[in-house]
């Protein structure tokens, strides 16, 4: 810091020198901005504190007190621009820019002099791109829209870095780029003042003088460091890493293939290490190079030096030679074990390369490597040293190949790539370079700057604000502009993932274009906008700040129709934009410059008027409005009135209401800095609003495109209606549909952290742990000790046989060496875990990759056997098989390697406690806790924890010490594993025992740590996806659908219905629904077993899904002044009348069809000529054909102006004519009597039992719940024994819903007993 202030003082001296002849003038262009600045401010002051009017919108606008905000009458507010002749301009201006040009010519030059200082004082060349010129031309007339398309301006190209370091001159861009300098016209234009500007150039040309000393002398002692780096004495020879950590490789499988048995035996068949990290001319390995604990990386080794040496040898075309390198790299970055693997393949490859070009290409696969992931602990000294030695060792691009893999060998960033490199950036990096990538903004100009591998959309954000002199970037942000909509980049994301994901799409659509550079034509672009307002109602103080955010207002007033804008206002905001677009309005204003109306106007009122009435228009306008500003002025005048909405700064989404209420389903959920609103789409209005603090969580569906949004029990939600009063709403629980769910819900986040837990596991965010100490790591593997111990003393585990022990069952000779190896590792390991206790070791109790002779509990012989193949399975599933083969199956049939290892020991308990000792033993003391194989043990142990749990009291006490001790490992996948198991745990303890297997849908939930989850669908035909436990039953299921559509905690009489075909079943308060849904998927495999002809057929035939709707019609269990109740039970007597279970005659058909288009049409018209399809949704087929037209219209015109909360009403009102329109309709068949028609219908509601002749409302008989003595279910039959005990009859019934009547007659007598 000292040099620093030194070079400081000397560097002000210069500049005192050149400014002290004009301080006199700077301080009179301070004097003048203040004034300028005192008159701006007052101007916004008047505009914030006028009341807005607007008389062609005054319906759409009326909100309730509490929720409208201040806003302005603009109006009145442009009054004052139509009288004015430019009383801000000053004759004392112009001499002061003469004075100010001619100072930024001494600051140029002086800049230019320090500029040439430091370049002749680098000591090693750098990077240096420049900034690209601004133009010089006047921007066009009309602005242009963004969704342009500008074939000739390529989105991102490559640079060759090192040629731009000697290049002195950089050629203009053939494209407009943003420039937010005032540029006019002299001859067609008034020249406005750009004395607002003066102070705040002549600050950033100090500050950037004083950045320029501070990077000079970092760099200065940054060389010094790499001067340090590169003398330094400890060298780390690859070689002793080698020895440490190879594998050892036979001489006969690189080499010698036809040797013989003899030859292999002998020690010089057996590489040195040394020569396993020179080059091979052998394109094959018998194993990886580094020991790795997953055989399915050692196989994807050798395939990948395989392909290494086809692409290093130059066989292949430029296709695949990319298709090799991304190969390579998205293995390095999809599997953390094989990245040190393939650093090190590259650096066997390109030691002692006989051939320039072979090694050219690896030094390209190692540039891309390093950018994309870095080398592990172990590797990366030993790296930096081959890369060290290779800078002082080679010459030309070989060099310049070392010195980009010195410079990104410590990345500091957190994440890897997401993605292999795109082609554009194989490109780049054969010519050394990055790419330069192009960003629109809002206006359609655009900046160019260089990205490199490693930036993120944080460094690219900070670039760009450096580029355009953007004094804070707080709010902005980058997005990706595709075809199918706009998506935010986080921070954290790699701009070069964008593009190689562009690029992956690009290829899967053959249909794209593409130009020469790669990119796509003008499908893809990045843009630079705000996203973030916190302060929604303050104006900025920088100039930059300001015409950026005045160009996102434009867009959002005139593309977007954000804001309730009347014609009135929008012409006068476009009389202010015009001004900013073209300047002055000539005397003559030339008709083409208004010709664009929608670059001006909204197309919801442009549309208004024919184009030519609006050009005249739009000119009047610009005269009243604009005439006499200057850009700055417009620009804040602009802003100030369209934040006086109070949408200004709220970010929209379309979205679909999941639910029932009076308003449209199709609404605007809007985000602001202060909270949620629903807004109107037709007049944005704002319907509803609350707080981020009343929010209690979001959840994003992972199946579908929902977003849930539950709020606290306390939170009062304030809601709008068109007379001005207010209410309070008692739903709690709002669910949308929107394919934007993540952005919402990561925009959310942004403005309020505390409702980030949707992003992580809840486990892991609902519960802050604690430090673990190391005393409470003794005391948790004592307990395990402890229990391992009871086993034994219990006699529950097998003694192991003496076999020899693990050194005789190795599968391969050992050498001298390793078997002292492996003799010390077997020692420190009886040191680390305790002495043996009663012949069991350490080894019985931890995982073996090889299979077991023996189980582990004491079980017969037959079982045994059993479970010995169980093992198998595990070691299979896991991944440890042992052949390619068994691998590749495991991965593509896990769930049913795991369905069959349940099926076998569900059913006994022993074989249950034998599987949980085995999964123990597999998930204890792993060498490589992260490992795939491990992971997918402790998967296969959540799994089992979730189904069903041992029966022995001892083998669970040993399963919660086992799960308690991993689970205090917080930096491991381990840890949230066995946290998850250990969870999964105390939900089962206590609950209904497993009847089935478990369903693919709930393996594959439970092994990525997440709830399982299905649709439920309402008689409407909506569904939600809902998420439960694998241990939630019926009841807490219900409860959960209940809060989401927003019925009251006290509403009663509903139930989960299991529908397959035409049947349907309500499930029992304590059935398992993921028992349910295992129970649908071995129906349907034994179905498509039998029949696998017309398996599609069968599919038709057996729909399985969930049904809500109600249950029990008790008089106490309905509230139809509840909204949502009344809307399920609306549609669930529509279901009723669609589906012949309510009698009804011709003239109530005819009656129920006026209402039914009263409440979906409206009033009646003469554009309704066919009433079928509204008959269609509230009768009976039979009946939609025969409807009377005439008789309908003549009964629709009777309900004219009747409202659709009336209409709804007299519809029910209708229903309830009928005594028995509660309830519940059966098909069934007598034979007792011949009294009585066969056919009959059984109806079940709150007073008893009716028969009914068929399709009719003649009661036959009635029997209360008081007169039912007892009921005999059957398959195929129903037998109902009535009377008192002295006189009983029965009743026999032929029916194929038996148990459902008996369960629906039990719940019925039940809870009348309970009322009385």
């Amino acid at each position: 810091m000292k040099r620093v202030d030194e070079e400081l003082k000397r560097r002000d001296g210069m500049y005192g020198q050149l400014t002290s002849i004009n301080t006199n003038t700077i301080a009179d262009c301070e004097r003048l901005i203040q004034e300028e600045l005192r008159v701006l401010a007052h101007i916004s002051n008047n505009i914030q504190t006028k009341p807005i009017n607007d008389n062609n919108d005054s319906e759409s606008n009326t909100t309730r007190p509490s929720i409208q905000q201040d806003s302005v009458d603009l109006d009145n507010i442009f009054d004052f621009l139509c009288e004015s002749n430019g009383s801000l301009d000053n004759a004392l201006i112009g001499e002061i820019n003469d004075n100010i040009k001619k100072l930024a010519k001494y600051l140029d030059a002086e800049e230019a002099l320090c500029v040439q200082t430091e370049d002749s004082a680098e000591l090693f060349t750098t990077t240096v791109v420049r900034s690209i010129p601004e133009p010089t031309v006047p921007p066009p007339p009309p602005p242009v829209s963004i969704n342009a398309n500008l074939n000739s301006e390529p989105i991102y190209e490559a640079i060759n870095l090192y040629k731009l370091a000697t290049t002195k001159e950089i050629k203009k861009e053939k494209y407009m780029l943003l420039d937010y300098k005032s540029i006019k016209d002299n001859s067609k234009k008034s020249t406005p003042s750009s004395s607002v500007f003066v102070k705040y150039q002549i600050d950033e040309r100090e500050n950037r003088r004083k950045h320029r000393v501070e990077k000079k002398i970092h760099e200065l002692t940054f060389s010094n460091s790499h001067k340090d780096i590169h003398i330094d004495d400890s060298f780390y020879n690859i070689l002793e890493f080698a020895e440490n950590y190879f594998n050892t490789h036979d001489n006969s499988t690189e080499h010698n293939f036809t040797s013989t048995p003899t030859q292999k035996g002998t020690s010089s068949d057996m590489l040195l290490k040394h020569n396993m990290t020179m080059f091979s001319k052998s394109d094959k390995i018998p194993t990886s190079h580094i020991h790795m604990y997953d055989p399915e990386n050692v196989l994807l080794s050798c395939n990948m030096f395989r392909e290494l040496c086809k692409y290093m040898r130059g066989e292949l075309n430029a296709e695949r030679e990319l298709h090799i390198i991304q190969y390579i790299i998205g293995l390095g970055i999809e599997r953390e074990e094989l990245r040190d693997e393939i650093f090190i393949q590259c650096i066997r490859q390109s030691r002692n390369n006989p051939n320039i070009d072979w090694t050219d290409r690896i030094w390209l696969i190692l540039c891309l490597s390093i950018v994309a992931f870095q080398p592990s602990k172990l590797l990366f000294r030993y790296f930096v040293s081959f890369i060290k030695k290779n800078m002082i060792d080679l010459d030309g691009k070989f060099r310049q190949y070392s010195q980009w893999c010195f410079d990104n060998c410590k990345s500091t960033n957190v994440s890897t790539r997401m993605y292999p490199p795109s082609s554009v950036e194989v490109a780049a990096m054969r010519r050394l370079g990055t790419i330069v990538c192009r960003f629109f903004f809002l206006d359609a100009r655009t900046k160019a700057i260089d990205v490199h591998p490693t930036d993120t959309a944080g460094d690219a954000v900070q670039k760009l604000a450096e580029k355009l002199n953007l004094i804070t970037t707080d709010g902005w942000a980058i997005y990706q502009n595709r075809a199918d909509g706009e998506e935010h980049i986080k921070s954290y994301d790699y701009l070069y993932d964008i593009i190689s994901a562009w690029e992956m799409k690009q290829v899967t659509n053959t249909s794209t274009k593409k130009t020469a550079n790669g990119s796509s034509s003008g499908e893809n672009r990045f843009v630079f906008k705000k996203r973030l307002f916190k302060l929604t109602h303050e104006l900025s103080q920088d100039p930059v700040e300001v015409s950026m955010l005045y160009s996102q207002a434009v867009h959002s007033v005139v593309k977007k129709d954000e804001f309730p804008v009347s014609e009135k206002v929008a012409l006068q905001l476009a009389g202010l934009q015009a001004q900013v677009a073209l300047g002055d309005p000539s005397k003559q204003p030339k008709p083409e410059y208004y010709s664009d109306i929608s670059s001006f106007l909204p197309m919801r009122i442009s549309k208004t008027r024919e184009q030519q009435f609006w050009i005249p228009i739009l000119a009047q306008a610009h005269r009243q409005y604009g005439s006499s500003r200057n850009e700055l002025t417009a620009k804040v005048l602009y802003l100030s009135c369209v934040m006086q909405y109070p949408l200004y700064g709220t970010t929209m989404f379309k979205v679909n209401y999941k639910g029932y209420w009076n308003m449209a389903s199709n609404i605007i959920l809007g985000i602001h800095f202060d909270g949620l609103k629903f807004i109107n789409p037709e007049d944005k209005s704002v319907m509803h609003q609350f707080k981020y603090v009343d929010i209690e969580s979001i959840l994003l569906d992972p199946s579908d495109s929902f977003i849930t949004i539950s709020l606290n029990r306390s939170a009062q939600l304030l809601k709008s209606s068109r007379d001005g009063s207010s209410f309070i709403e008692s739903q709690k629980c709002f669910v949308f549909e929107t394919p934007q769910k993540n952005e919402i819900g990561s925009l959310i986040i942004s403005y309020y952290p505390p409702l980030s837990n949707w992003i992580l596991n809840n486990l892991e965010c609902s519960k802050k742990y604690k430090g673990t100490t190391k005393e409470d790591r003794l005391r948790l593997h004592q307990n395990v000790v402890l229990c391992r111990r009871q086993l034994v003393d219990m006699n529950i585990v097998k003694k192991p046989h003496d076999l020899g022990g693990f050194l005789r069952n190795t599968l391969r000779r050992l050498s001298k060496h390793r078997l002292e190896k492996l003799r010390s590792e077997q020692g420190s390991n009886m040191q680390d875990h305790g002495e043996i206790y009663k012949g069991f070791s350490h080894t019985f109790w931890a995982f073996s990759k090889q299979q077991i002779p023996f189980c582990l509990s004491t079980i017969s012989d037959q079982e045994e056997v059993v479970m010995v193949q169980v093992f198998d399975s595990i070691l299979t599933f896991s991944g440890l098989g042992t052949s390619g083969e068994s691998i590749k199956r495991a991965e593509d049939e896990h769930v049913r390697i795991i369905q069959s290892i349940m099926d076998k020991c569900m059913k006994k308990e022993s074989l249950l406690n034998e599987l949980y000792l085995q999964l123990i033993k597999q998930t204890t003391d792993h060498p490589d806790a992260n490992s795939r194989v491990n992971l997918k043990n402790w998967a296969l142990l959540c799994v089992l924890c979730s189904v069903i749990l041992p029966s022995m009291k001892a083998v669970r006490k040993y399963l919660i010490a086992h799960l308690k001790r991993c689970s205090s490992d917080f930096l491991s996948e381990e840890g949230k594993y066995a946290r998850f198991a250990e969870t999964c745990f105390f939900r089962t303890q206590g609950t209904r025992r497993r009847q089935w297997t478990p369903s693919r849908e709930e393996i594959l939930c439970t092994t990525n740590r997440r709830p399982c989850y299905a649709k439920f669908y309402f008689m409407d035909g909506q569904y939600y996806s809902i998420e439960f436990q694998p241990s939630s039953t019926a009841n807490d299921v219900l409860k959960i659908i209940m809060k989401k559509i927003g019925l009251q905690d006290n509403a009663k009489g509903y139930s989960i219905y299991e529908v397959i075909g035409n049947s349907e079943r309500s499930l029992s308060s304590e059935e398992k629904v993921s028992d349910v849904m295992a129970k649908w998927e071995k129906y349907q495999v034994t179905s498509q077993q039998g029949f696998q002809i017309n398996t599609t057929l069968i599919s038709r035939q057996n729909q399985y899904m969930f049904l809500f709707k109600k249950h029990l019609f008790f008089d106490n269990y309905i509230n139809l002044e509840d909204i949502v109740e009344k809307e399920l039970l609306y549609h669930q007597i529509l279901h009723s009348l669609r589906s012949e279970r309510y009698p009804i005659t011709e003239m109530e058909a005819i009656m129920l069809t006026a209402l039914q288009s009263q409440l979906e049409l409206g009033d009646c018209s003469e554009l309704i000529t066919d009433y079928r399809a509204v008959a269609g949704h509230c009768l009976p087929p039979r009946f939609v054909p025969n409807i009377p037209h005439e008789a309908v219209a003549m009964h629709h015109q009777s309900l004219r102006g009747m409202l659709p909360t009336e209409a709804k009403k007299a519809f029910l009102n209708l229903i309830k004519s009928w005594p028995l329109h509660r309830a519940t309709i059966f098909d069934v068949m007598q034979s007792f009597t011949t009294n009585w028609p066969r056919t009959l219908w059984l109806a079940i509601d709150q007073k008893g039992i009716h028969l009914l002749e068929h399709r009719s409302r003649n009661i036959l008989c009635t029997y209360g719940y008081d007169t039912i003595i007892s009921f005999s279910p059957n398959l195929n039959s129903l037998m109902i024994f009535t009377g008192t005990e002295k006189k009983q009859s029965k009743v026999i019934l032929t029916t194929s819903q038996a148990y459902q009547i008996t369960t629906l007659i039990r719940e019925y007598s039940e809870a009348a007993k309970d009322m009385k």
